[in-house]
């Protein structure tokens, strides 16, 4: 059998079965409709139980210290492509819901916790064969792109460590403004061979960097060059 017939076979995802959410810590993100991933499976392997199917292992609670409880389900899903007679080796998927959540007028228990878990469980088992794999490939954090966290690795966070301390640049500058040189980096680069400062939108930049956008200068200039080859 091909290496990738799966994946390829179920890793597009029409638009009908995507919705991007729209509130809440997600805002953002795309969400893929469930009954699309068990259509998917079934054109693949055929109906539930025949061509495909699979267990629950176990389910379990998690108290936090706030009080909250999360609940989690692991499954094991097996497939049997119709080039093979056997079934395959278990797929796991590990899912979770919240089951009791702090909100504004206190404590809310959920009584469908463990099946949202269950249906999450199944999302990621369908993730390992490749099943969605467009959004997962082109899915990014919100906070991300907004440049609320970014993570780098710990040689490049020395690198531009010792840049901002030989430069005697302000950290609260380059942290407003490096968020935008990660999404435009291309015309950064055009503006710096030109010797002018960067300058970033004033709809989405602050005004730490609005202000810092405004002060060209050489010194500046180099520590920006150093900051992309970073």
């Amino acid at each position: 059998m091909d290496n990738m017939k799966i994946y390829e076979a179920g890793k597009t995802v029409p638009a009908e079965a995507k919705k991007t959410i729209g509130a809440g810590r997600l805002k953002g993100v795309t969400e893929i409709n469930p009954m699309w991933r068990i259509r998917k499976l079934t054109e693949m392997f055929g109906p539930c139980g025949i061509g495909w199917y699979y267990t629950v292992e176990r389910e379990w609670l998690e108290p936090t210290d706030t009080g909250e409880v999360a609940a989690f389900v692991r499954i094991h899903l097996y497939i049997k492509p119709e080039e093979q007679d056997e079934w395959s080796k278990p797929i796991v998927g590990v899912g979770g819901s919240a089951f009791v959540a702090n909100e504004k007028n206190g404590p809310r228990m959920s009584d469908e916790a463990y099946k949202m878990a269950q249906t999450d469980a199944l999302s990621v088992a369908c993730k390992n064969l490749g099943i969605g794999a467009t959004v997962y490939w082109e899915k990014v954090r919100p906070s991300m792109a907004r440049g609320a966290a970014i993570l780098l690795r710990p040689q490049r966070l020395r690198r531009l460590k010792t840049i901002l301390r030989r430069s005697n640049t302000s950290v609260r500058i380059v942290a407003s403004l490096l968020p935008h040189l990660r999404r435009r980096r291309a015309g950064f680069c055009r503006q710096l061979s030109a010797g002018k400062w960067p300058v970033t939108r004033t709809s989405t930049a602050s005004p730490v960097a609005r202000t810092a956008a405004k002060k060209p200068g050489p010194r500046r200039s180099k520590v920006w060059r150093d900051l992309i080859r970073a």
